[in-house]
């Protein structure tokens, strides 16, 4: 059975009237996000020590205050290398975190610096001496 044309028009209107809302609320939902970014701003990417061998490190973006209160900060220990004896340390970049303070980094030497440069990838690299004679 067919409705009457006022209330297609009705349902129409209804349909017309939510999709403009949603419509609303997304873009406003939009604009919350973009206006947020700035609290990116705390945000630093480390290299997580793993207990895996064949992947030793993996990256992962988190506030600064899990860094500078302890947290990933007291993660200490060396640089992964093949043959490693024990638990091995975060790697963490230096990075300021207001009013003048900063936290100097983690493990940056060593080929640390290496492997928070490839994406928390890989080992440090190794210099083997042949010598000939």
């Amino acid at each position: 059975m067919q409705q009457p044309v006022s209330r297609q028009r009705h349902h129409r209107w209804t349909r017309g009237a939510l999709g403009v809302t949603a419509a609303v609320v997304v873009a406003c939902g939009a604009i919350a996000v973009a206006s947020g970014a700035g609290a990116l701003e705390h945000k630093i990417t480390l290299c997580h020590a793993t207990d895996s061998t064949t992947n030793p490190y993996v990256a992962i973006t988190v506030d600064y205050h899990s860094t500078v209160k302890a947290g990933h900060g007291a993660h200490e220990g060396p640089i992964y290398f093949e043959g490693i004896e024990g638990r091995w340390g975060d790697i963490i970049p230096a990075f300021d975190f207001g009013d003048g303070k900063q936290f100097d980094g983690m493990n940056l030497g060593d080929g640390g610096q290496q492997i928070l440069e490839a994406g928390c990838i890989g080992t440090p690299a190794t210099t083997t001496t042949t010598i000939i004679g």
